[in-house]
């Protein structure tokens, strides 16, 4: 039996996304799986420049969730995200998922 350690844990992560204008938003996140991971990283090596604008989407509409863990938002949704909203929870997304620590980075809008 493989260790509980190798797979996304489902448990939900409560952030705070600070905007430009100062207004602060408290969203849910979980992990996001390898799947998820491996479309990210292969949209953003694309060659296709629409391919690559979609990059971030990917990973946050597997990672943004409710309270109770079901989705928040969908891909096509995400996509939608005003650029400034999008890289404030892009940075959480990669906090919650280990990929940098807590506070850095936050407003590289």
């Amino acid at each position: 039996m493989l260790d509980s350690s190798f797979f996304i844990s489902g448990g939900v992560q409560p952030r705070d996304v600070e905007l430009s204008d100062g207004k602060k938003h408290r969203l849910y996140f979980k992990e996001y799986s390898g799947a998820a991971f491996t479309q990210y990283a292969l949209a953003i090596r694309s060659k296709d420049l629409k391919e690559k604008a979609v990059g971030m989407a990917i990973l946050i509409s597997a990672s943004l969730c409710e309270a109770d863990g079901s989705q928040a938002i969908t891909f096509e949704r995400a996509c939608e995200l005003k650029p400034e909203v999008m890289q404030a929870i892009f940075a959480k997304v990669m906090e919650v998922n280990g990929v940098k620590k807590e506070g850095e980075g936050e407003k590289n809008a």
